[in-house]
């Protein structure tokens, strides 16, 4: 049966079946629209003043860290309401964030001792991410140095609270996150990141433990198919890149479990961060420091530099490290640990676009 017989035996159809069948035709346009064609993600980048850096860069000026930020309505205010009632001075002194779920308190201690005489730390912040009873500061740290030590107590579980807590608490901008198990960390390597981060006009994250992204074409089935991990985003097929524990020039990701950023980018983490991505990574419980990087990129003119100092050698013995309850992963949690840290930086890069360009 040809078009033309199809439209004649329509005409002459009752204007009841016409109207019938005008309605079947809407209601499977409507269907066809909503399962198959969907639009692309939208691309959330905050344009970055890099000229006004390169221009302040070449003028030898200082280049401050609210420029650092982007001019987003309203941000100025919400990192003022944040603040401290007293901030200190940002070029003598920072601010240490230790996260903890309170595994091992002793290794906490050995840390908050080693560090607590440091001259230049206004305030060693325990990032407390558990119900359980938190340690009293003078447990942490001899004599006056205990004054130093602010224990922030969440009990809401989520790897975010490294940075989600932190605007209400600094009084400095430079902020120094470390993990827990960090125990070999000293002053000087505590001080140097300071200057490295002082040195890139305070608009940088700077660590010693580096990550790549590394491409592997595209895939060639869905999502889930892929990667369990990832979520269906569009009709086209995710780009497949590979969380690599291998060092890149320049680096791609920075890791946050030792490291010094801006507070205004914990602000911008907080605040400016589309819901969902922070909603993403609570449900994977993985991927905040992978997220940290790639809003870095996307939201801030903020750089990633590589510090001198072996990651490895910062760490707590590897005897006491493995006795700790959440260092004992299986072969199965590993892989699922790669397969999460590998479908973040597909989800994030198809959002919020490819950091290894710029």
């Amino acid at each position: 049966m040809g078009v033309a017989e199809v439209a004649t035996r329509i005409e002459k159809l009752p204007l009841q079946q016409k109207c019938f069948l005008a309605w079947l035709a809407v209601v499977f346009l409507v269907c066809f629209c909503l399962l198959v064609v969907q639009p692309e993600p939208q691309t959330l980048v905050v344009t970055s003043p890099e000229s006004l850096r390169r221009k302040k860069a070449l003028e030898g000026t200082p280049y401050s860290p609210v420029e650092c930020c982007p001019s987003i309505a309203g941000l100025e205010n919400v990192s003022s309401a944040l603040q401290p009632e007293q901030m200190v001075d940002s070029n003598k002194f920072y601010t240490v964030t230790i996260f903890t779920i309170g595994a091992d308190v002793e290794m906490l201690r050995t840390m908050t001792r080693r560090i607590g005489a440091c001259d230049k730390i206004d305030r060693i912040l325990i990032l407390w991410n558990t119900a359980a009873t938190p340690p009293e500061p003078s447990f942490l740290a001899a004599g006056q140095f205990a004054d130093r030590i602010v224990v922030v107590q969440e009990l809401r579980d989520s790897l975010q609270n490294r940075f989600l807590l932190v605007p209400a608490h600094a009084r400095t901008e430079g902020i120094v996150s470390i993990d827990d198990d960090m125990t070999g960390i000293s002053c000087e390597e505590l001080d140097g990141l300071f200057d490295r981060w002082r040195d890139a006009q305070q608009c940088a994250v700077v660590g010693p433990t580096v990550r790549t992204i590394e491409g592997r074409g595209r895939a060639a089935m869905g999502a889930g198919a892929t990667n369990p991990y990832l979520v269906s985003v569009g009709p086209q097929p995710y780009r497949l890149l590979e969380y690599v524990q291998r060092d890149s020039r320049p680096p791609h990701l920075i890791l946050t479990n030792v490291a010094i950023y801006s507070r205004c980018m914990a602000v911008v983490y907080s605040h400016v961060l589309p819901r969902f991505l922070i909603g993403y990574v609570d449900t994977l419980m993985n991927c905040e420091d992978i997220l940290f990087n790639f809003m870095l990129h996307s939201f801030t003119s903020g750089v990633r530099v590589k510090a001198s100092s072996h990651p490895d050698r910062l760490h707590a013995p590897r005897e006491q490290r493995h006795n700790r309850q959440r260092q004992s992963i299986s072969l199965k949690d590993k892989y699922a640990h790669q397969k999460k840290r590998d479908a973040c930086v597909m989800y994030f890069t198809r959002v919020l676009g490819d950091i290894r360009q710029g």
